[in-house]
């Protein structure tokens, strides 16, 4: 009993992966019991399972032995989260194993090039008309808040905190010049900013995803300021019926990087 109780506590305190999973299921229990979302939030656990058998068993080719697939957990959550929760299970489980499998097939080095819940969401939105909800945090500004201060407080710990600062630097003054929306409490924009949940979790969970998320350098700095910088690019040029903006900003980004790291060794 004490090994398990010195286990987890281990994970909870030391594997970010275990800590971002735990966040996410925080989410979906709450998106069940406060917001009532009990029927959708089935498929998301549909995703879930889907991606930890999927990338538990690939692990353990690879491997040769069985390892607990923790980045499958959060892929799996990120699908189940994101994906209209209107769709049958079985597109749940089909983007789930895209998003696993991309992971390892488009793989040109050590390092895939695509974050694995973008890639296998936008996927989806290709050739499904609303896939893209974001379902499971967008119905509660008061999961931005928990976002910010959970998923920040990991991000500090990791010395990652500037992808998702670069971020929302950025993409506030944009907002800013824009007039963006005014939130009632004092701050106007950047709290309106910090409270969407939404952004919250595309900035604090996806973009500082380990493998396709550089640190080294000045990418500590640029990466997220890229990723707004085409998030602004998008909002403002391409037509209202493309894909989600935010993720293929992201998986924009994570292609530049990929060719400039390439072009630059």
């Amino acid at each position: 009993m004490s090994n398990l109780v010195n286990f987890l506590t281990k994970l909870i305190r030391y594997d970010p992966r275990f800590q971002i999973a735990l966040i996410l299921f925080i989410i979906s229990l709450y998106t069940i019991f406060v917001g009532d979302f009990y029927q959708e939030s089935v498929n998301t656990y549909v995703a879930v399972l889907t991606a930890v058998v999927l990338d538990g068993l690939i692990l353990r080719y690879q491997k040769n032995k069985w390892v607990i697939p923790y980045s499958g957990i959060v892929t799996g959550f990120l699908v189940g989260l994101i994906l209209n929760p209107s769709f049958p299970a079985g597109l749940f489980i089909l983007v789930a194993a895209i998003a696993i499998t991309s992971k390892y097939f488009i793989l040109p080095g050590k390092k895939h090039i695509f974050n694995p819940a973008a890639f296998g969401l936008i996927t989806a939105s290709i050739f499904f008309s609303g896939a893209i909800s974001w379902w499971g945090v967008s119905w509660s500004p008061h999961l931005g808040i928990f976002l910010f201060i959970t998923a920040g407080y990991v991000l500090l710990r990791l010395r990652r905190i500037w992808l998702p600062i670069g971020f929302l630097l950025i993409y506030w003054l944009f907002l800013a010049s824009q007039g963006g929306p005014v939130s009632p409490i004092q701050g106007g924009i950047l709290l309106t900013l910090i409270s969407n949940p939404t952004i919250a979790l595309f900035a604090l969970v996806m973009i500082p995803e380990p493998q396709t998320s550089p640190i080294r350098n000045y990418f500590r700095y640029s990466f997220g300021i890229l990723v707004a910088v085409l998030l602004i690019i998008f909002s403002l040029f391409l037509p209202s019926s493309s894909p989600d903006p935010l993720l293929t900003s992201l998986l924009a980004a994570n292609l530049i990087t990929f060719v400039w790291l390439r072009l630059n060794r």
